[in-house]
């Protein structure tokens, strides 16, 4: 779930629903928020257009900014929408498919630096859809989330670790994205003050003579690839099992590293391109072991003197790779990626894309009723 970026009327269209919503005019609702909820800790007001995007935001997630379950986060001449514990729980709760959310905790516990009580080394979010037989999981380890600097993390370590592992395993269940706890926010503040005075680099390329700069997003050593290398193999085990990469990416999003964002979308983007690659051949392997062609399109050389006949023929042969098509859509609970992978299969041949399309919309149709029921 994102929120999709809005036009200029849209946006004034959100801000008169949430002034109506709460019985007030616009002027009114500006400079309310302006002066609470929206009013930034160094005592600055955010623009009327940084509210607006923020007021945009609340809006696609239904959270009310009075309450604190939306405020404004200073990012160096802009704001970071952060939604507080509340928020993300209003927003989980509220959405259609959410059935039920269950920790489990490490049995080991350690105490950090700086920490005053200990906590659990890890902890599990498992969250249930009503669209998925099994719980979507993501756990989250202390030693990754723990910050030093003095604050909550010192006193309330377990209870953070928690809220770690509940917007985590929501962004991966759900989608949401564009979001943030205050917890990141700070993070992604920091990640940006190191990036500006370690990783810029200076680039004199325009082409009338002038220099201009530009921040390069830094790279991960071959160390912190290998820290990786954990997370990213549970990715793409979970996208194949998927059947979809996107969850994958969702994760990735929510990380406060660009550099380790930057790592890991290339590595899925890689390991997808391989996953289709490899489902298409084994899928052409089957085909051939049953003694049908490889290619689904009639030969041009060959001819029949029914026409009709020439229809049927590709028809025949398509049926077991729809077949695993459908198995797989089924598994993900999820029919777009093999709408996209006929598509680009199938694309020599608008007899065979038709009809696995076809197919595929029949096998939606039941499955959609399947669990409406």
């Amino acid at each position: 779930m994102t929120a999709a970026q809005p036009s200029a009327s849209q946006a004034s269209q959100f801000v008169m629903t949430m002034a109506a919503r709460y019985g007030i005019d616009e002027d009114q609702l500006f400079n309310t928020l302006g002066s609470t909820a929206f009013r930034l800790k160094n005592g600055e007001v955010p623009t009327h257009a940084q509210m607006t995007a923020l007021l945009v935001v609340a809006n696609e997630y239904k959270l009310n900014p009075f309450t604190k379950e939306i405020y404004a986060y200073p990012d160096k001449g802009a704001v970071i929408p952060v939604v507080g514990v509340d928020g993300w729980v209003k927003i989980i709760n509220s959405h259609k498919q959410y059935a039920g959310v269950e920790f489990v905790y490490s049995s080991e516990y350690v105490t950090m630096p700086g920490a005053k009580v200990p906590a659990p080394m890890w902890i599990d979010c498992l969250i249930h859809r009503k669209d998925l037989d099994k719980p979507v999981k993501v756990r989250e380890f202390l030693d990754e989330t723990y910050r030093t600097l003095p604050g909550p993390w010192q006193t309330h370590p377990k209870r953070l670790l928690r809220h770690k592992a509940l917007i985590q395993c929501a962004r991966v269940a759900f989608g949401f994205s564009g979001i943030y706890d205050q917890d990141e926010a700070e993070r992604i503040i920091e990640a940006q003050a190191h990036t500006q005075t370690g990783n810029v680099v200076q680039l004199n390329a325009s082409s009338n003579g002038q220099g201009s700069s530009m921040t390069a997003i830094p790279h991960l050593t071959d160390a912190e690839q290998a820290g990786f290398a954990k997370e990213l193999a549970a990715l793409i085990q979970r996208g194949e099992q998927l059947g979809s990469f996107a969850p994958c990416r969702a994760w990735v999003e929510s990380l406060d590293n660009p550099a380790a964002q930057a790592y890991l979308y290339a590595e899925l983007e890689s390991a997808e391109q391989s996953w289709q690659a490899r489902d298409a051949e084994q899928a052409t392997d089957t085909e051939s072991e049953k003694g049908t062609t490889q290619h689904v399109e009639p030969q041009a050389s060959v001819s029949d003197s029914s026409g009709e006949h020439d229809d049927e023929k590709p028809k025949a042969d398509l049926k077991s790779t729809v077949k695993q098509v459908i198995d797989k859509c089924l598994t993900a609970n999820s029919f777009d990626p093999g709408r996209a992978w006929i598509k680009a299969r199938l694309a020599h041949s608008e007899t065979a894309t038709n009809y696995a399309l076809e197919q595929l919309e029949a096998a939606e149709s039941e499955w959609k009723l399947a669990v409406a029921s």
